[in-house]
């Protein structure tokens, strides 16, 4: 999976894999996941792969742009969040929400990100504004929504932990899968509802069941044979 994603130079879901595979083996061995342990062990991956990315690049003080780079994605979204708070007024009533959920259907990639670009007057490369799901509640409904959004998600997240285990079961499987929900999850806060699913959850889970398949037949035809 880490090898499919390097030649397609998505390094940043290498990196999720990584943490996916080590804490579903670390549940496998011991039954569990250390909590403080798990976040140091995350905090030097990442840490080791934003300095990967600032040698690769080279040029500059190495100390100041691992700095920069580190704490950038925060920076944008809450530059981004600040921005929309202070300078949008013409809300959606609901409609920025069906615009994440239109980036599913095939067409014109018109979603939230772009609407705000243009809404607010940015003119730069590249695709749209990250709003956050705090600020796509802001543009649906205003403070109420930036309020309504994260509590809806906190809400769902929290419920799926409860109901996962019942409807799906304990086994190995079904840990992986919602470690992979989990993750994938986490990017709702910077990147909206859909995206982190369509481009990362998804594409991960067909891959991951998709090798799973191949090695459960393989070892099928192992077992028939010595058989």
């Amino acid at each position: 999976s880490a090898a499919c994603m390097v030649s397609f130079g998505f390094r940043s879901g290498v990196a999720f894999l990584l943490v996916i595979a080590f804490l579903f083996n670390l549940y496998k061995r011991v039954g569990g996941i250390p909590v403080v342990k798990s976040v140091v062990l995350a905090f030097l991956a990442l840490s080791f792969f934003v300095l990967m990315g600032v040698l690769r690049k080279g040029g500059g003080d190495v100390l100041e742009r691992f700095m920069a780079t580190f704490f950038w994605r925060s920076f944008v979204t809450l530059y981004n969040l600040d921005v929309i708070l202070g300078a949008y007024t013409d809300f959606l009533g609901g409609e920025g929400i069906l615009m994440e959920l239109a980036v599913i259907v095939p067409g014109p990639d018109v979603n939230l990100g772009a609407h705000l670009k243009e809404a607010l007057g940015y003119d730069f490369p590249g695709g749209g504004i990250t709003p956050s799901y705090i600020g796509t509640g802001y543009v649906d409904f205003g403070l109420f929504g930036a309020l309504l959004y994260p509590a809806l998600t906190g809400i769902l997240v929290a419920g799926s932990y409860v109901l996962w285990p019942i409807l799906v079961g304990r086994s190995g499987l079904s840990f992986l899968l919602m470690l992979i929900l989990s993750v994938t999850t986490s990017g709702v806060s910077a990147a909206g509802f859909v995206a982190p699913y369509l481009y990362f959850g998804i594409p991960l889970l067909l891959l991951g069941l998709g090798i799973r398949f191949i090695l459960v037949a393989r070892m099928g035809e192992r077992l028939n044979a010595e058989s």
